[in-house]
């Protein structure tokens, strides 16, 4: 159950990514504006709200999303099966195939989910850093260092056929399995977490789509598409980012940097 302080917030999050939309269409908005209207903004506005979320849930989206950007981000655009359109400003790349825009981006994503379900559902603050962040941060390392190495020594290794699907699975998937067979007990804030940002993810696909933020050009590298409103994506794009990435993310934030319930 919501606490009464906090229903007119979730009023105002229930509407926002409508808004958010809306306002991008009518702006013919370029991805980082439209990323700013989605996710930046709700984020700023919960932060102002409860300014006690926002160091463990910044520390966490940090060390979870930047080891994130570089393996899946770097493989995505290397192997072309996504790529942003319609940048008036001069990309930053790294390594050549990692976007910092797209660093930000999951960075902010992440941010959102976390502070919205300390919001509404959680509100387990307390440490920063747990044992098992220590954990967390050491496999980020390991992420990082096998994109480093292959990119100077071998980087065909990094050229991963159907990559979204087999990352999706281990490392999105699975550890939510993992995670709700070991703690059944969150599965229904879960549910109501997840339920939210799958519509919000879907609008945000829709209207990125509509203003060619971007595409995915190597079809082979998917295992079929979804054609919604005469817009089509990738049915991993579907199942793992909008169904479940939002409570994947809160299992690993859970077990490895809140009090795993």
């Amino acid at each position: 159950m919501l606490r009464r302080l906090t229903k007119h917030e979730f009023a105002i999050l229930l509407v926002w990514p409508v808004f958010a939309s809306v306002l991008s269409l009518i702006l013919d908005a370029q991805i980082y504006l439209s990323l700013f209207l989605f996710f930046g903004a709700p984020a700023i506005y919960l932060s102002f709200r409860h300014p006690e979320l926002i160091r463990k849930s910044l520390f966490f989206s940090v060390i979870f999303s930047v080891p994130a950007t570089f393996l899946v981000d770097y493989v995505m655009e290397f192997t072309h099966a996504w790529a942003i359109e319609r940048m008036e400003v001069p990309q930053i790349w790294i390594l050549q195939h990692v976007s910092f825009l797209q660093i930000i981006w999951l960075i902010t994503y992440t941010y959102l989910v976390v502070i919205y379900y300390e919001t509404f559902f959680d509100r387990s603050v307390s440490k920063v850093m747990y044992p098992r962040t220590k954990k967390l941060m050491l496999l980020g390392l390991g992420a990082l260092g096998f994109v480093i190495f292959f990119h100077f020594f071998d980087q065909g290794v990094l050229y991963i056929d159907y990559f979204y699907l087999k990352i999706g699975l281990v490392g999105v998937l699975l550890p939510l399995l993992i995670f709700l067979i070991r703690t059944p007990s969150a599965a229904a804030k879960f549910f109501k977490v997840g339920t939210y940002f799958f519509f919000y993810t879907l609008l945000y696909e829709l209207t990125a789509l509509r203003l060619d933020q971007w595409s995915f050009p190597a079809k082979n590298q998917f295992i079929g598409y979804i054609t919604l409103v005469g817009y089509s994506f990738p049915f991993e794009e579907l199942f793992f980012w909008m169904m479940i990435s939002s409570i994947s993310i809160l299992a690993y934030y859970e077990y490895f940097d809140d009090d795993g319930r």
